[in-house]
């Protein structure tokens, strides 16, 4: 078995014969995956959170892309738990690129994380 699109899927797949938690679609601006997740969480009872994470360009403009509002607008539609980065107090230095969290950045989202969890 290919771990290349994950276990899970590939369980799922083999159960059901098709996978209930997909990649983005092409041409669509939102990753329908995000329902089939939520789905499959609430039905087994387990808790979800989403933890929405910028890139520097939002952090300078203080908002998040199309593709972060829609994951916006899907939890509150879902009533799903969320932790945005922009609230947190994250710095442009906290980044070794556009995207990705250098070792600083790392250990700031570890401990937003960890004190979500222990709320």
């Amino acid at each position: 078995m290919s771990c290349s699109g994950g276990i899970i899927p590939q369980l799922q797949q083999r159960k059901t014969g098709t996978s209930e938690i997909n990649k983005r679609k092409e041409g669509r601006v939102f990753n329908q995956g995000f329902l089939s997740f939520a789905k499959y969480a609430k039905t087994r009872g387990i808790p979800l959170v989403i933890y929405l994470h910028c890139s520097i360009s939002e952090l300078k403009n203080k908002k998040y892309n199309v593709q972060g509002q829609e994951i916006i607008n899907f939890v509150k539609a879902h009533q799903i738990k969320i932790i945005k980065d922009l609230d947190q107090g994250l710095k442009i230095n906290d980044f070794r690129d556009n995207i990705h969290l250098n070792n600083q950045g790392q250990k700031r989202m570890a401990k937003i994380v960890l004190k979500y969890l222990s709320q």
